[in-house]
């Protein structure tokens, strides 16, 4: 509130009853009895004052207090705010640098630098200075952590890197701990900001020449195998292991450049898809997690003892990251993703139905929230850093933190934008959505457990499969089949049911592609035996008849054409009455099913016969003559290649066996090459043409 003129020791705290009645006399009251904190009475009229008195029954000192950020400031103290998030978007762009100029010598600047304005802030004299130091801090604290964590991983194995990449988290989560301690004894700003820069200065030690080495994958990246060669001889050495590293037999490169490797990336598809969907990931991240952190006083009671559950919630989290290297990153990362999902879900069903009961539900599913979006976050740092080469790795995690400060600076808004339930409802149903969308679309990133760090682009390699995109379609479906029954309306009703046919119907699509023999079910009913016999068997006959490069396609395309039928079949029993009516849809079945299997009869047995692979293989039957190796290298048929090769040496009493993974394999040509030939094949449209009237 204002400052009583004239008043010398006045303080916001009531000191007695002649205290009281002057504040009375001199502070005018708001509508809801409290007390104006921007204006006075002086001689019975209303004036803006110019000093103010604070509460200090929490903090003693706190910068507001110190620069008066209130009143007509107040809009100071919400960009003196931004700065340190500014900080952070900045820090984004700056520890890309370190793909440029190396790890150590950028970590050592920002160090230096993040201690200097950390000691510097609680001198500031204005509030431009504190915004200017925030910013340094903001920016320096988080490039000097993203740089430390690109060479902790860089450093050590596949099976160590969990445990290195996630000791941080966990010191951070302790740091956490520490600073609620700290902050509860020392209620001034000045000093509580001193005391939590003083661990800071212990980072100057990494200026000891030795201590923090530079990443040697990073000299290896760039050419400079001699130097990488050093610091590998000297790890070697600490660790007592007897292997002996030679810079001779260490693979030469020449350094590209990094325009010439951003080129590279910019061409490379699966790089630029990776890099979208885990963009993506951090952005939904960043923007749950301080979305749930500025709704914390949802939770009611102490200040410090909600902050002390979150970061304790928080590091059960973290810790379950240490389980990754026998679950995998990818399992993991999707259960998190969407566990995160259905909890919003739950959480908006709450508020529906139970909004002023039940608290301790609201509760646990707050906190279920943080701990989903805890152990994405940790899975992420590994994950991100796994599925990139050594050249971008600086460059990536850069551009994802970059998505994820967006994410943080927009989430505070989403509570603002309506007020009682819907206001409630939107910043969850925003949750929901995003993270199962995300969720679906990071199916296709590849597992990266157990497999080494990747160092340039050339040797990123990519392997999607079927049963991911599986797993996702089950994950929607049990979440869209739990939502119907709680429809507030017909649209979300028929939108549920809309979905739940999709994933039904898509799942049954890949599940049998991936296993064409699960299909052959006991019929039921004997009057229906023919035509399910039928059914099954063109399951089977159908993904046999066609190659792997179009399997999925032309399962699509025929099942298409069987729901055709199945929507044309129930006009035949109303186009006339009596015994014609009935003998109508008769006829037609024994016209169709007469056609069709004389047809039928030009197409090929496929019993006892491998999968074809390839368009070209599809007109190809069983013979003694082998098809050419070389043919089959230039096509990229390397495991077939290896097979005949293999069988014609021991035909030839040669000792020598040819591993497909050693032999150079030439790129895909694409599924639009594929279906080009297709077209292009008549064999191949008969087949189609035939099997589709079928269904």
């Amino acid at each position: 509130r204002c400052k009583i003129p004239f008043y010398d020791n006045d303080t916001y705290a009531v000191q007695s009853e002649h205290h009281r009645e002057a504040i009375n006399r001199t502070i005018p009251r708001e509508p809801d009895g409290t007390y104006s904190s921007c204006t006075i009475l002086v001689n019975g009229t209303e004036q803006r004052c110019s000093e103010w008195v604070y509460d200090q029954s929490t903090f003693i000192r706190t910068v507001t207090s110190d620069f008066n950020l209130v009143c007509d400031s107040v809009g100071l103290r919400a960009h003196l705010k931004i700065t340190y998030l500014i900080g952070f978007l900045v820090a984004s762009i700056i520890s890309q640098i370190g793909d440029v100029f190396g790890r150590r010598i950028l970590l050592l600047i920002l160090c230096t630098l993040k201690v200097a304005a950390s000691f510097t802030i609680p001198f500031s004299v204005n509030p431009a200075m504190f915004g200017t130091l925030r910013f340094l801090e903001g920016m320096s604290s988080l490039a000097f952590y993203q740089l430390s964590f690109v060479i902790a991983i860089e450093l050590v194995g596949p099976r160590e890197r969990i445990f290195t990449a996630n000791l941080s988290k966990v010191t951070y989560c302790m740091g956490e701990f520490l600073l609620t301690l700290v902050a509860y004894f020392e209620r001034d700003w000045v000093y509580l900001q001193l005391w939590l820069a003083i661990p800071g200065a212990l980072t100057l030690l990494y200026w000891v020449p030795g201590l923090i080495p530079e990443s040697p994958r990073w000299l290896v990246s760039r050419g400079r195998i001699g130097e990488a060669t050093k610091i590998i001889k000297k790890m070697a050495k600490v660790n007592k292991s007897k292997k002996n590293f030679d810079n001779i037999i260490i693979a030469q490169k020449k350094d590209k450049g990094i325009c010439v490797i951003l080129r590279e990336v910019a061409q490379s598809k699966i790089l630029v898809k990776r890099l979208l969907i885990v963009t993506a990931n951090w952005v939904v991240a960043a923007f749950i997690y301080y979305g749930l952190t500025m709704n914390v006083g949802s939770l009611g009671g102490n200040l410090y003892e909600n902050f002390s559950l979150l970061v304790l919630v928080e590091l059960l989290g973290y810790t379950v990251i240490y389980f990754l290297n026998k679950t995998g990153r990818k399992s993991v990362h999707l259960l998190a993703i969407f566990g995160c999902g259905a909890a919003s879900i739950g959480s908006i069903l709450l508020i529906l139905f139970a909004e002023n009961s039940m608290y301790w539900l609201h509760i646990l599913l707050a906190l279920l929230s943080r701990f989903g979006i805890s152990v994405l976050f940790a899975v992420l740092y590994v994950y991100t850093g796994e599925l990139f080469p050594t050249v971008i790795r600086s460059i990536v995690m850069g551009t994802v933190s970059i998505g994820a400060r967006i994410g943080s600076m927009i989430s505070p808004y989403l509570y603002d934008v309506f007020d009682g339930k819907m206001g409630k409802m939107l910043p969850l149903i925003t949750y929901a959505v995003i993270t199962i969308a995300v969720g679906l679309c990071s199916i296709r990133l590849p597992e990266t457990n157990n497999r080494k760090l990747t160092a340039t682009i050339q040797d990123v390699t990519i392997s999607f499969g079927r049963r991911p995109m599986l797993l996702g379609l089950y994950t929607l479906n049990v979440i869209v089949v739990f939502s119907i029954p709680f429809s507030i309306s017909v649209p979300m009703f028929a939108a549920l049911r809309f979905f739940e046919g999709l994933c039904n119907l898509a799942s049954y699509q890949v599940a049998f592609v991936m296993a064409l023999y699960w299909l052959h079910i006991l019929v039921a009913l004997v009057s229906r035996f023919g035509i399910s016999a039928l059914f099954a068997v063109l399951y089977v006959y159908t993904g046999e008849l066609f190659p792997t490069v179009v399997r999925s396609i032309i399962i699509g395309t025929v099942i298409m054409g069987a729901r055709v039928g199945s929507m044309i079949s129930p006009y035949l029993y109303d186009i006339t009455d009596g015994k014609l009516g009935k003998m109508l849809p008769l006829i037609v079945y024994a016209v169709l099913t007469i056609t069709v299997g004389l047809v039928s009869l030009r197409l090929p047995e496929t019993n006892k016969r491998k999968l074809t692979e390839t368009v070209e293989e599809a007109g190809q039957g069983p013979g003694v003559i082998i098809e050419s190796p070389r043919w089959l290298l230039a096509r990229g048929k390397i495991a077939k290649a290896a097979q005949i090769l293999t069988k014609i040496a021991r035909t030839n009493n040669v000792q020598k066996e040819f591993d497909a993974s050693k032999i150079k394999k030439e790129p895909d040509p694409g599924i639009r090459v594929i279906l080009r030939k297709l077209f292009h094949s008549k064999l191949l449209l008969k087949r189609l043409a035939i099997i589709t009237s079928n269904w």
